[in-house]
């Protein structure tokens, strides 16, 4: 669930060129399973990301995605800020953050020989940052409010060792053992996966995958999550592609075709118990192309099939 580079850019694209057809021939939708994740929600809601394909100022979503999700995206960033008001919105909207606290811990350096062009390293004072958050916020954080708390977004993929990052996990779980601990891993980086006991929930992101249960590439690499895991009863996070580009359109898939790409990812998640979230990367445009269109901006029949996925997972449809 990361900000994609322009060489991430021409993976996506090119998967999308090699694995599928025209979109006439991807309207057929999969018949769902009887397992429904737990949470359904969309990256970037309250992230400080103001979409620039918009006439206005605006980086909280949660008005546009409350009443059919209950998961969102919120980062924390400074850690003397209080998060009680943001909380306070989540929770009258009825839904829980997951919220990202990578910013509290980690710092990303310039590597030219990193493929992402940074590499991620703990911060010397990271448990210091961790203790002063924890002092304004820990009433704060918990799990009527929090689903997961996403440590760390593709930590090998960024270079980050293996020791650091568990130290990480091991403040923050020693802090806050009661919340799930969230990671998401690239794709590109999977052979190298490394996930600590106490992650609970696992997710890996691969863009330009337009029906998981048919490519083979995606396939293989959810089964690389499923042998890294460390404890029997880790979860996984499904990492949806919510975002239209307009060579996809130049290939045969309009932004309409979209809402079958989210059905697509949610019937996987009926057939497989051990996923608990389905999460749509990403809600606001123009994070990563100046012309890329968010979820939010998407056709009115797309974004039925969101609520209807949501209804689905939460039981409640608004809008029908």
């Amino acid at each position: 669930m990361c900000r994609l580079t322009a060489t991430a850019l021409l993976l996506v694209l090119v998967s999308v060129l090699l694995g599928y057809g025209e979109w006439r021939s991807f309207t057929l939708s999969p018949p769902l399973g009887p397992h429904r994740p737990s949470y359904f929600g969309f990256a970037a809601v309250d992230a400080f990301w103001d979409a620039p394909n918009d006439r206005e100022v605006k980086t909280n979503y949660l008005d546009e995605v409350a009443g059919f999700t209950n998961v969102a995206q919120m980062s924390a960033s400074i850690p003397e800020a209080s998060l009680a008001h943001r909380l306070r919105r989540f929770q009258q909207a009825e839904v829980k953050a997951i919220l990202h606290v990578e910013a509290l811990l980690f710092d990303h350096l310039e590597d030219p020989s990193s493929p992402t062009g940074t590499r991620t390293v703990l911060l010397p004072d990271a448990q210091a940052r961790w203790d002063t958050f924890l002092r304004v916020n820990g009433d704060l954080i918990t799990l009527d409010r929090v689903a997961a708390l996403y440590l760390m977004d593709e930590p090998a993929w960024n270079g980050l060792s293996q020791l650091e990052f568990s130290r990480a996990v091991a403040t923050v779980n020693a802090s806050l053992p009661h919340l799930p601990i969230m990671m998401v891993e690239a794709y590109s980086a999977l052979d190298r996966m490394f996930v600590p006991e106490a992650i609970d929930w696992v997710g890996f992101d691969r863009y330009g995958t337009l029906d998981p249960a048919r490519d083979r590439a995606w396939l293989a690499d959810i089964a690389k999550v499923r042998a890294a895991l460390s404890r029997k009863d880790q979860k996984l996070v499904l990492v949806a592609e919510t975002f239209w580009l307009p060579a996809y359109g130049e290939m045969g898939y309009p932004p309409r075709s979209m809402g079958e790409v989210a059905y697509r990812y949610f019937a996987y998640a009926t057939h497989h118990p051990d996923v608990i979230a389905l999460i749509g990367y990403l809600w606001p445009g123009g994070l990563d192309a100046p012309d890329q269109l968010g979820a939010r901006d998407l056709p009115t029949e797309v974004q039925q099939v969101y609520k209807r996925i949501g209804a689905a997972t939460i039981d409640r449809y608004v809008g029908r």
